[in-house]
């Protein structure tokens, strides 16, 4: 009988600790938990998974894959290829712009 109920305590106890009250972030944020901090945030450098994560939500490419794995538009509104396929040239959308981190 007193194993019963100190195996019930334990887990109320448990259930009443892991729900503690959470804090609610101000304005339209996320917040995740993370494996391993990310080595950079420059997506031209990154070799880390957790990197990667945060910029692919963080910046918008210029193509993307849809759910059928067929590439669409993302940051450009279209593009063209030369016919040696060496030079492509794409149309960003309107109001895109661009800050150089090595300025």
């Amino acid at each position: 009988m007193k194993k019963t109920f100190l195996v019930f305590y334990l887990i109320v106890s448990m259930f009443i600790i892991s729900c503690g009250k959470g804090s609610k972030a101000a304005g339209n944020s996320v917040s995740f938990n993370m494996e391993a901090e990310p080595t950079s945030l420059d997506p031209q450098i990154l070799t880390d998974m957790s990197g990667l994560f945060i910029t692919s939500m963080t910046y918008e490419s210029l193509v993307r894959l849809n759910d059928k794995n067929d590439i669409i538009p993302a940051g450009a509104e279209s593009w063209t290829k030369s016919d040696d396929g060496k030079v492509w040239t794409f149309k960003i959308r309107q109001g895109m712009k661009w800050r150089s981190s090595y300025s």
